[in-house]
């Protein structure tokens, strides 16, 4: 019996250790990113596909990204890579190795998302500390301060929003569980 109430105390620690908020860390931007690693919090409500956790990016401008994104155990739900060497996009239902893929769910060029993460074109203020781009069926907004740290996207097709919890702009630099591989 006691030991079975150590097992219970034991889990709901671990269980509320678990779904505590992460508070994004202070991260100082570049004007230009090049290259970044990251780790993040994914809110995303787009073309039918509604998900909220965790993801690891990393981004080598302008033809290298890696997102991973993770279940709420850790498990690998979406992943999409593109280097030199080609492209896959995989999830629970499908894997892909047409780069066409990810305009097609996404309904966003891979190459514009690439300079929507990297910064590249970013232009006018969008009111409190924001900046936005506009592009052909949506909008993006960076709000890149101690308080949000967070890129999104919003159009007629909803929102994807990556608040960055960790970042790192150092080549060759890897956070959260995502590697480089052969990038």
């Amino acid at each position: 019996m006691k030991t079975k109430i150590i097992i219970l105390c034991l889990a709901v620690t671990l269980n509320a250790c678990a779904i505590l908020p992460k508070k994004a860390a202070r991260i100082d931007w570049p004007h230009s990113i090049v290259y970044m690693a990251a780790l993040c919090e994914l809110d995303m409500s787009w073309r039918e596909m509604t998900y909220s956790g965790t993801m690891s990016l990393q981004v080598d401008y302008p033809d290298v990204i890696l997102v991973e994104v993770y279940g709420p155990f850790g498990n690998t739900v979406m992943y999409i890579k593109k280097d030199r060497n080609g492209f896959l996009i995989e999830n629970q239902e499908m894997k892909d190795k047409d780069e066409s893929k990810f305009e097609k769910e996404f309904g966003i060029r891979l190459s514009d998302f690439i300079e929507d993460i990297t910064m590249k074109g970013v232009g006018e203020s969008g009111g409190k500390g924001s900046l936005v781009v506009q592009r052909r069926g949506y909008t993006v907004a960076y709000r890149l301060d101690n308080d949000e740290n967070t890129i999104c996207w919003h159009g007629t097709d909803g929102h994807i929003c990556i608040e960055f919890l960790e970042a790192s702009f150092d080549r060759g630099s890897v956070i959260g569980k995502g590697s480089p591989g052969n990038m």
